[in-house]
C-alpha cells in the first residue's frame, strides 16, 4: 500500500502492533530526554542549527554525517539503503546529488517517522516495514547504512548478515551510534526499568520485537566475525579525552563492512 509517499508493506497483525505502539511514542514525548522537534523549518538544518540544540544527541549525529559523507565522497555510491531513517534528518544528505535513496523504518509519524519527509525538499522512496524481516528487499545496494539501531535487533550479528546479502559486490555497510558495554549489567537493570514503567504506563510493549536494548562484547565478537571492523568516534573537547582514561569507559564507535 502507499499514502502520502510512503510504501507500506506489513503484515496486519505486525501493523496493528505498531499502531498501538506509535500512539503510546506520541503519549510520552513530553517524558523524552531528546525534545521532539515539531517545527516544520528546523528540519532542513539538522544535524545542525537550532534543533540540534534540543538535545546532546545531535552531537553524535553531526559526526555520523562527517563519516558518512567522506566515504561516500571516496565511494560515490548511487544507491542507498537508510535502516532507521527517524525523522529524515540523515535521509535528506542521501539523498542529494542524485543518488536513489530508499529508507525504512518502523513508523509513519509526520514528525518522528517516515512521514517526516514532508518537510524537506529532497524526495526519496520511503518504506514502512518490518526492519527484522529484511527478505521483502530485493534490490542490491551500493551503501547501507544501519543508523542506531543494532543494538534493538534480536540477533544483531546475524541481521548484519542479512543487511549484507542486499550490498552489491564491493558495496559497503555502515553501523553508526554503537556503544559496546563490556560489564553490561548497570545498563541491562536500566533497560528492564525502562520497559517495565512504558508497560505499566503506556499498557504496550516498548520493543517491537525481544531484544536487549543494548550492545555487550559478546555481540562485538560476533560482530566482528561478520567482517565488520570498527573504529570510535573522535572526541571533540579536552574533557571527553580526559574522560577516556576513566577504567571502563564504553566509547561510540561505528562499524564498517565491505562485501567481498
Amino acid at each position: 500500500d502507499e499514502a502520502n509517499g510512503i510504501f507500506s508493506v506489513l503484515k496486519p497483525e505486525f501493523a496493528l502492533k505498531i499502531v498501538d505502539l506509535e500512539k503510546a511514542l506520541k503519549q510520552s514525548r513530553s517524558d523524552y530526554t531528546r525534545h521532539f522537534i515539531e517545527n516544520p523549518s528546523l528540519f532542513s538544518e539538522l544535524p545542525y542549527g537550532s534543533g540540534s540544540e534540543l538535545h546532546s544527541g545531535w552531537t553524535t549525529r553531526q559526526l555520523d554525517l562527517e563519516i558518512i559523507n567522506e566515504l561516500m565522497v571516496q565511494n560515490n555510491p548511487q544507491h542507498i539503503l537508510e535502516v532507521g531513517s527517524w525523522n529524515g534528518w540523515l535521509s535528506q544528505h542521501l539523498a542529494r546529488n542524485g543518488r536513489q535513496l530508499t529508507t525504512i523504518d518502523y513508523f509513519q509519524d509526520d514528525y518522528d517517522g517516515l512521514g517526516a519527509k514532508q518537510h524537506y525538499p529532497e524526495n526519496w522512496t520511503a518504506v514502512q516495514m518490518d526492519l527484522a524481516d529484511l527478505s521483502i528487499l530485493i534490490q542490491r545496494f551500493d551503501l547501507i547504512i544501519a543508523n542506531h539501531c543494532l543494538g534493538f535487533m534480536r540477533n544483531p550479528a546475524e541481521w548484519i548478515r542479512q543487511l549484507t546479502a542486499k550490498l552489491q559486490p564491493g558495496g559497503i555497510l555502515i553501523a553508526t551510534g554503537l556503544m559496546f558495554y563490556h560489564n553490561p549489567q548497570q545498563k541491562a537493570h536500566e533497560v528492564e526499568r525502562s520497559c517495565r514503567d512504558f508497560k505499566r504506563k503506556y499498557s504496550v510493549e516498548m520493543f517491537l520485537h525481544p531484544a536487549k536494548g543494548y550492545l555487550d562484547s559478546t555481540d562485538k565478537q560476533q560482530l566482528i566475525e561478520t567482517g565488520m571492523q570498527f573504529k570510535h568516534y573522535p572526541e571533540q573537547s579536552v574533557f571527553r579525552k580526559l574522560l577516556n582514561f576513566l577504567p571502563g569507559r564504553q566509547r561510540m564507535e561505528w562499524g564498517i563492512l565491505t562485501r567481498d
